[in-house]
């Protein structure tokens, strides 16, 4: 399953559409800068040296702490659907849950929103 407004590609499909036309640019120097040996396809392949290279062409927040931090997007565009998502936020930090709440027992994939971002915030440290 797709979320309309997420067009989901592969990694050949992405160094294809940004990489080998130029669009990925060296952090620094603003350089175009190109995968190594210009490689697109990396299945099978060591992933060190894409990776080396897809730093210096990205933003890479290695401070990001997952056990503290999570990635949330909201439902769709739109500042609305942004409010809903700081809106269960802010919910949830009024009872922050704990891990063991959920031991043997996760939330179902198709449940309310909230409750599938309380497991999934539950057990980070709380800011």
């Amino acid at each position: 399953y797709e979320h309309a407004g997420l067009d989901i590609i592969s990694t050949e499909e992405f160094l294809q559409a940004e990489a080998m036309t130029g669009r990925l640019r060296n952090k620094t120097s603003g350089t175009p800068i190109f995968p190594p040996n210009n490689r697109t396809d990396w299945d099978g392949m060591d992933p060190k040296p894409l990776k080396e290279y897809l730093r210096d062409v990205t933003l890479t927040p290695l401070a990001w702490k997952p056990e503290s931090c999570i990635a949330a997007f909201p439902s769709d565009d739109g500042p609305q659907h942004t409010r809903e998502l700081t809106d269960m936020l802010d919910e949830i930090k009024k009872d922050f849950p704990r891990t063991r709440q959920y031991m043997d027992k996760p939330t179902e994939v198709d449940a309310e929103p909230l409750e599938r971002l309380k497991e999934a915030v539950a057990g980070r440290v709380k800011e």
